[in-house]
């Protein structure tokens, strides 16, 4: 497992522990469902914003995606910004209305 998932998959572990939900009188009570529910409304947010950050850490490092997420870019772009192929003229067609 790579370092930033490592750092990810602990932080997870670390919040779900301290979790007010799972540390409350009568969570043992909670079916497992309704007490995971409450552990990603309360830490969802905050776990989302670590994988954004990690995922943005991945695509900026060198060894990481940047140079293919540019050459994609820069690729639909190019695209998308190149005129729209004309309907070839038919010089005869020209000529003949002249």
């Amino acid at each position: 497992m790579g370092f930033l998932q490592e750092t990810l998959r602990n932080n997870i572990i670390s919040a779900v522990k301290q979790s007010a939900a799972l540390n409350r009188v009568g969570a043992e009570n909670l079916k497992p469902r309704q007490l995971s529910d409450t552990i990603q409304e309360e830490i969802g947010n905050t776990v989302m914003a670590q994988i954004s950050d990690g995922l943005w850490e991945v695509i900026r490092s060198n060894d990481g995606m940047q140079s293919e997420i540019k050459e994609t870019v820069e690729s639909v772009y190019n695209r998308l910004s190149a005129p729209i192929n004309p309907t070839p003229v038919d010089k005869e067609a020209v000529n003949d209305k002249e």
